[in-house]
């Protein structure tokens, strides 16, 4: 995995290159006229015509406007015209292209680079163009093909070299990754890209030294480029530059500052040196920036369960979802706020999403079961577990469906489940049989009886498992004294 995936063709990055194209579109500089001879005073000169506007540049500075203003649709419909109108223009053409997977459209931007191909099969930049577009449609195949002819055509330009190294980097082979990279860095020593790919790479291989060298000279090439600073960052984070390394997260934030990831990545650093209320302001920062994208919501999330604040990690949690309904883990994550803040229901409702999800995470259904019982919801909770009782075999996880089958039937038949606990050598498992009969007893009306196995749970010392915090919570709330 890269430490960033640079964005194809991005915005600013088609406006500049609009800006070099409308600097060729205007010419060289005229030289200065001769001083023409005097005419005499009776005579008034005419005033020179003016000119007609060279439609070539209007398109184009059209084009730019458009871009600029994040309109590429706009500007992939101007590009597109001013090509038809200039059909031998390919840098016209590739323009469109770009501006066309800014718009999302991908394969009508590889339509377009293959019918330049079609023509001209051996352009270079049409066809490490075409590669790109199609690593972001997931087509590793048709990638590597454009790739492999791009090389079959210039195996010694920079730019091609550049791609295979992207593609190694993709690959996760980051020796094959160096090599490429350190072809494109000694063909062209002013290739911006081949030196952030070679620190990448060695980044990735441990060789921290020489990728914080590659990396320098990265950033004297293109020091506006907020990926590579907070790359830098996270080498000198390993080369334990911590000083440093916060500097190059403030620089990234700098030359990016309406992005949420560099924010996330300065975080990320703070929460590693514990400094939890300066990361989550980063977190707070990334959500103005980005507030549709999930993952400062996640982060920030864990940062308030880590400092007592559950009710607000539960809204950050739910709002992962939301955003990001394919993390289904954030359901466990709200259902546990929830559970710790007597929110019954809401926290039944999340653990059944949860299980929902994950079906063989029958704990899930156990946790569930138990919230919707202490809410009052009684039909809802004992069908959960019934129907996750059903899906386990009985014989290889008993205990879990001796649990399930309590609170199916409500019937204070604990006799089975209290001797399994007893015998049960799995000591997660057997805090969470505790735990359950606590809870058991809770919703029967026996707070006392239920504090009494709780205390046992609790005991055990399990605070890598699922049910500890919960366990905390409740003797916390019961008024009794934990032991450990």
């Amino acid at each position: 995995m890269r430490l960033h995936k640079y964005p194809f063709m991005a915005l600013p990055l088609a406006v500049s290159v609009l800006a070099a194209l409308l600097a060729s579109c205007a010419g060289a500089p005229k030289t200065k006229p001769e001083v023409p001879p005097r005419k005499p005073p009776s005579i008034t000169p005419s005033a020179p015509p003016t000119p007609a506007p060279n439609p070539t540049i209007v398109a184009v500075q059209s084009a730019k406007s458009e871009l600029a203003s994040g309109d590429a649709k706009a500007a992939a419909e101007s590009l597109g015209k001013l090509a038809a109108a200039n059909p031998s223009d390919l840098e016209l053409k590739r323009l469109q292209a770009s501006a066309l997977v800014s718009a999302g459209k991908l394969s009508d931007a590889r339509s377009l680079l293959d019918g330049i191909l079609a023509g001209h099969p051996n352009d270079v930049d049409t066809l490490t163009m075409a590669a790109e577009v199609a690593r972001f449609q997931n087509d590793g195949n048709g990638r590597k093909a454009y790739l492999n002819a791009a090389i079959a055509t210039s195996p010694e330009r920079a730019s091609v070299q550049v791609a295979w190294g992207e593609y190694w980097l993709d690959q996760h082979d980051w020796a094959a990754a160096q090599t490429a990279f350190s072809k494109a860095s000694a063909v062209d020593r002013s290739n911006a890209d081949a030196f952030k790919g070679l620190g990448q790479a060695l980044y990735r291989l441990g060789k921290y030294d020489d990728a914080e060298k590659a990396l320098d000279t990265a950033l004297v090439l293109d020091p506006n480029d907020a990926y590579t600073w907070s790359d830098r960052s996270k080498v000198r984070y390993q080369l334990g530059m911590y000083a440093d390394s916060e500097a190059d997260l403030g620089q990234a934030i700098a030359k990016a500052p309406n992005a949420a990831w560099p924010y996330i990545d300065r975080a990320r650093f703070r929460i590693d040196t514990k400094r939890y209320a300066e990361a989550a302001a980063d977190l707070d920062d990334a959500v103005k920036a980005e507030p549709d994208y999930f993952l400062p919501y996640l982060y920030r999330a864990a940062i308030f369960v880590r400092t007592g604040k559950d009710a607000e990690a539960l809204a950050d949690y739910d709002m992962v979802v939301k955003l990001q309904p394919d993390y289904w883990y954030a359901y466990e994550s709200a259902g546990l706020c929830a559970f710790r803040l007597a929110r019954w229901h809401t926290a039944g409702i999340r653990f059944e999403k949860a299980y929902a999800s994950a079906p063989t995470r029958s704990d899930y259904a156990v946790l569930g079961a138990i919230a919707l019982l202490r809410a009052g919801d009684l039909a809802q909770g004992r069908e959960l577990a019934g129907k996750a009782a059903a899906k386990l075999d009985r014989d290889a996880e008993h205990s879990r469906w001796t649990i399930l089958r309590l609170f199916q039937d409500m019937n204070d038949l604990t006799t089975d489940l209290e001797i399994g606990a007893q015998s049960e050598q799995k000591l997660d498992l057997r805090a969470e049989m505790l735990f359950s009969l606590g809870e058991y007893w809770i919703i029967r009306g026996k707070p006392d009886l239920g504090a009494k196995y709780l205390q046992l749970a609790h005991d055990l010392n399990r605070q890598g498992s699922i049910q500890y915090s919960l366990i905390v919570a409740e003797l916390a709330r019961s008024g009794s004294q934990a032991s450990h």
